[in-house]
């Protein structure tokens, strides 16, 4: 999956859903550095703030895998300001607290 992806972005680096999908896919296989980078990438070219949303719940997940408790609080009530329907985050964020 990660092959089909750099190709897209090697077609459109500002296209923000490939550095979504490499971000989201980073993050499944537990790459959670690699994760932040792309969906940094992602945040900066997507400006649809539902979207931004899902961006930094992905972040929240990744610090939660890095046992960062504090970043992922942070990112998961970033994406809840962003969009306080992201149940995603919502149920993330509960089971922090």
């Amino acid at each position: 999956m990660t092959t089909s992806v750099y190709q897209l972005i090697s077609y459109n680096d500002d296209y923000a859903f490939s550095y979504y999908t490499l971000g989201s896919a980073y993050s499944t296989l537990g790459r959670n550095d690699e994760a932040l980078v792309a969906i940094s990438k992602y945040l900066e070219r997507e400006t649809d703030k539902k979207l931004q949303s899902n961006g930094y719940n992905v972040i929240g997940t990744a610090y939660v895998d890095k046992m960062d408790t504090a970043k992922a609080k942070e990112n998961f009530k970033k994406a809840l300001q962003l969009d306080p329907n992201n149940e995603y985050a919502k149920t993330n964020l509960s089971r922090l607290n």
